[in-house]
């Protein structure tokens, strides 16, 4: 038999691991996949292996920006030790910080085998994800710089195309920034009891929408007509759980997997593999954000 306490201690580095996982919002991956290739598709597809390149890339980076969130909110390793008692114990604030510096470096180098015009998209991500971690606190900006943030995604996925980058992804990028700005709009609000307004959000989630509706013209109208009323009544039960039921916590978790959805509308039409995938990532979404770890502290969409 083992010694007692042998198996805990043998399962603390993959704990330690989630932890950094959760810390770094890898449930957020699967949107960030998402907005990509709505992105790409809108540009005509092709390019397969570039697509993974900028996908990982993305991935590398968004996890970064949100380690550097986190590590620009404590002041100290004290700080550090009595938000994450357990987790200080296994790695440290250096280690953390060095972690960061090597996803951005990895992110950077295969937005670099996509391409220059990626690689230049790569640095500027890099730049509003600083900028994201520095300000969050405030509230313009905690809501507007992850809208720039995702259409940013979207131009990645278009430049990467055969078609390069096309109106209908610029289109996608402008949907999907309304639409984080709704988000960040209504999650900074989730402390009170209801929103104090319904107005901005619902003006901000309307874009998207309405975009979807005109971009799916023609054969493809009357999909994007049925789409865009499930996605209408989805971020309807969002608002009935948060402002009637009081179930305020999950709410920035279903707003970040509908990034999913939004995409969905986007692109999901033009291809049925391409709507079976993204339907896959918003399933993984959805039940990524709703068990990870501390969702209840994560008030920020990004």
């Amino acid at each position: 038999m083992k010694p007692a306490g042998t198996e805990q201690a043998e399962a603390s580095p993959l704990q330690a691991l989630i932890d950094l996982g959760a810390l770094g919002r890898v449930f957020s991956l699967p949107t960030v996949i998402s907005n990509c290739l709505a992105g790409w598709v809108l540009s005509g597809c092709g390019n397969i292996g570039k697509l993974i390149l900028a996908c990982l890339s993305l991935s590398f980076l968004q996890v970064a920006i949100s380690w550097l969130t986190l590590l620009f909110d404590l002041k100290s390793e004290s700080d550090y030790q009595r938000m994450y008692p357990w987790l200080s114990t296994r790695v440290t604030l250096r280690i953390l910080w060095i972690l960061s510096v090597v996803f951005i470096w990895l992110g950077i180098l295969l937005a670099a085998c996509c391409g220059r015009m990626v690689a230049i998209l790569a640095c500027w991500i890099l730049f509003i994800g600083l900028l994201t971690a520095c300000t969050h606190r405030l509230f313009f900006l905690s809501a507007l710089l992850p809208g720039f943030l995702r259409a940013s995604y979207y131009v990645v996925g278009g430049s990467v195309a055969w078609g390069g980058l096309m109106g209908e992804s610029l289109w996608g990028a402008v949907g999907i920034l309304f639409f984080m700005f709704g988000s960040g709009y209504v999650t900074r609000q989730r402390w009170n009891a209801e929103l104090r307004s319904l107005a901005i959000p619902s003006v901000a989630f309307a874009v998207p929408l309405l975009l979807a509706l005109i971009v799916n013209d023609g054969d493809y109208r009357w999909i994007g007509v049925c789409f865009t009323g499930a996605v209408f009544a989805w971020l309807l039960y969002i608002f009935y759980r948060q402002n009637v039921r009081k179930e305020m916590a999950q709410t920035a978790a279903y707003l970040t997997a509908t990034i999913c959805l939004i995409d969905f509308l986007a692109a999901g039409v033009e291809s049925v593999p391409v709507a079976l995938l993204l339907g896959v990532l918003f399933i993984l979404a959805n039940f990524f954000t709703q068990n990870m770890k501390r969702m209840d502290d994560i008030w920020i969409v990004l």
